[in-house]
């Protein structure tokens, strides 16, 4: 009898020291989570600023409320802000994403992507890095620049057909365009950092045709994230073999090529 109740006793006893290690091995394994969590949340808080500031300076700039950007920004910055009061630029503002990419107390690196409709009623997106600092509490924009696409994380080459055929086609039709010396006119594929080159080699190669027209053409995709896609086109031009990496993305009107690099 008593060697029963002891064996009993035991097992109750090993059964609460077993309950008491899971439970310590989970509030553990809580502890380890909000651990590793806490700095990432605290990152994503103090950043909300940064980003917030970014994003309405760069609305401010682009719908043409000039006063707001130079409230918002510094220096040289507010400068730039200053020199646009008498120039009509307002644009329909679709779409703006910022991130915060580096930052301090005081200093934040952020970079942003700005979808815009303009006044033509053509489409154009530009993705920009921005300086911010803060004074009295308040962030203020203090640089300005305008830089590639955003391309970053794992990208998938297989897509849909529909996709690449319009990035065929906005591609041969700008190829076109050159051929038969309609370079104006071959604007109309581009936008971003790719409209922004063929604008200013406008007063140079503006003047006629600057290529022959192209032949044996082919494309794959080679990479392929959200709205951006990289395609690799091939073709033959003046008897010579010619390979570019057009990067296109995705605006509210259709793809339109906003890099294009030879290979």
């Amino acid at each position: 009898m008593w060697t029963g109740l002891f064996r009993i006793s035991c097992n109750n006893s090993r059964a609460n020291v077993t309950g008491r290690v899971s439970s310590i091995v989970v509030v553990g394994t809580i502890l380890v989570v909000i651990v590793l969590m806490v700095p990432g949340v605290t990152f994503r808080l103090k950043a909300g600023g940064a980003s917030v500031t970014a994003e309405a300076y760069l609305r401010a700039v682009a719908e043409g409320e000039v006063a707001v950007a130079r409230q918002m920004s510094l220096g040289r910055v507010a400068e730039f802000a200053s020199r646009l009061e008498d120039k009509d630029l307002a644009a329909k503002v679709e779409e703006v994403k910022a991130e915060v990419v580096a930052l301090s107390d005081a200093w934040a690196r952020v970079e942003a992507v700005v979808e815009l409709t303009l006044k033509d009623g053509t489409a154009d997106v530009g993705w920009y890095e921005l300086g911010l600092l803060k004074e009295g509490g308040v962030w203020k924009v203090y640089s300005f620049r305008e830089i590639g696409p955003r391309i970053e994380g794992s990208w998938v080459g297989n897509q849909k057909k529909e996709d690449l055929y319009e990035v065929e086609a906005i591609f041969k039709g700008y190829m076109d365009d050159l051929a038969m010396g309609r370079y104006k006119e071959a604007a109309r594929w581009l936008a971003g950092p790719a409209l922004r080159e063929h604008l200013k080699a406008e007063p140079v190669l503006g003047r006629g045709k600057i290529v022959d027209r192209v032949e044996e053409v082919s494309f794959r995709v080679i990479g392929r994230r959200g709205k951006l896609m990289v395609v690799e086109a091939r073709y033959r031009v003046g008897g010579r073999d010619v390979r570019v990496a057009v990067t296109a993305y995705r605006t509210v009107v259709g793809w339109r090529m906003v890099e294009i690099a030879k290979v």
